[in-house]
């Protein structure tokens, strides 16, 4: 190895690879060619791997059961996975699936030793294709042990926005929260505080002010809710501790206990 940066790196390629040495220097570049590299002993890397002397960079595609990282600006540390202007993925492990979560062009930090992500957005909101959201939110935390999302803003007194791609006109409705996490595993996105659902003639108040999204993306039934008729003239009625459906048009139904 050359440089002592290096050898706190591993990787092997057991593949055929391209070799471009600099024999009187302390750089190589090592381009994949069908096949990754073995990184770290537990990510798949599809691209080139350059040495400058002091530190491992990369261009292309870092992957693993669960996610993939594009970027033209990979460095590799010790404990450290740094990427800029990069596309993460997290794939779904069912057959013929959406993707469960995408954001594009963000900057990523993993930290190996937590097994855990922190990805800041840059222009493009977070998208969660499984169930057809889509997140405006500043930055997600992703923990990898527990295979959840939770995402904030850099104000935690600002709310993000969340936009449904199943309700509203032209399948879009969009409402706001402070808190929101998503269970890759259960495939359950989870809203809280700050929220208050404009739906046709009426405001509706979740209970508790929290609710989880169905995990094909519908709004759940909102039981013990609370209903606000708009009234311009008038001070808006409150219906209070009632079962709600919300339907794709924005219209809603009372159900019975």
């Amino acid at each position: 190895s050359n440089g002592p940066l290096l050898s706190n790196t591993p990787f092997v390629s057991r593949k055929p690879s391209l070799l471009n040495f600099y024999p009187y220097e302390n750089e190589f570049l090592l381009k994949s060619i069908d096949y990754n590299f073995l990184i770290y002993n537990s990510f798949g890397f599809l691209g080139d791997i350059y040495f400058d002397s002091e530190n491992l960079n990369g261009s292309g595609v870092l992957s693993s059961d669960y996610f993939n990282i594009t970027s033209s600006h990979h460095l590799f540390f010790d404990d450290e996975i740094i990427a800029a202007d990069a596309d993460f993925v997290v794939n779904t492990r069912g057959i013929n699936q959406k993707d469960q979560f995408i954001s594009k062009g963000v900057s990523v930090e993993y930290d190996l030793l937590d097994n855990s992500f922190f990805l800041l957005k840059n222009a493009t909101p977070f998208s969660l294709p499984a169930i057809e959201y889509i997140l405006d939110y500043d930055f997600v935390f992703f923990e990898l042990n527990n295979l959840k999302l939770d995402f904030s803003n850099n104000s935690i007194s600002d709310p993000g926005f969340l936009t449904t791609l199943k309700y509203g006109k032209k399948n879009k409705f969009t409402y706001e929260a402070l808190n929101v996490s998503y269970d890759l595993q259960a495939n359950e996105l989870c809203v809280e505080d700050g929220i208050q659902l404009e739906i046709k003639k009426f405001w509706l108040q979740p209970n508790d002010n929290r609710f989880c999204v169905l995990d094909n993306g519908d709004f759940p039934v909102f039981k013990n809710s609370t209903l606000i008729k708009k009234r311009w003239l008038l001070k808006d009625k409150l219906i209070n501790n009632i079962n709600v459906l919300i339907k794709p048009n924005l219209k809603h139904l009372i159900i019975a206990n």
